[in-house]
């Protein structure tokens, strides 16, 4: 799954390297033999690294003032079709590990869509809907962030 990337955020930010993620749940495994899957593991590692990319991710695990937990909550695939579309919904909460309060709590969708253009064989097209979908869904999760960080008080 590749990896959602944009201006970093700016280091007088609250949340400039102060995000950890934590737990990663919701998703399924691929089975090679049937459909592509977004599985928990890939999910947050794709977190991970597009909150690295804009300078949001902690330097260590664990080291940063706030946990990012996200649930996917559902992931909805079509059997079949020339154009397949992908729609995700996925809770974030992030909590300030300091005071323990949660700061945001959504549930963020989005949709991602592959052609008969974009690959011939059903299940690489499904893949390509599955990955778009996130790669939205990360990025509408650091575009709230961004703004989020805005209106956080940043606290050494």
């Amino acid at each position: 799954m590749s990896v959602y990337t944009a201006k970093p955020v700016a280091s007088s930010t609250a949340l400039h390297d102060e995000i950890s993620v934590g737990a990663v749940n919701g998703g399924s495994d691929t089975n090679p033999m049937w459909t592509s899957e977004i599985s928990s593991g890939n999910f947050g590692q794709a977190l991970r690294e597009s909150l690295k990319s804009v300078g949001m991710l902690a330097s260590s695990q664990g080291e940063g003032r706030y946990l990012l937990m996200a649930d996917l909550l559902s992931v909805d695939q079509p059997i079949a079709g020339f154009t397949l579309s992908v729609t995700m919904r996925v809770r974030y909460m992030l909590r300030n590990l300091g005071s323990n309060d949660i700061i945001y709590n959504e549930i963020i969708g989005s949709t991602g869509s592959a052609t008969m253009g974009d690959a011939f064989f059903g299940v690489k097209r499904l893949r390509l809907a599955n990955e778009e979908a996130a790669q939205k869904n990360i990025a509408k999760l650091i575009k709230e962030l961004k703004r989020l960080g805005a209106n956080v008080v940043a606290v050494k």
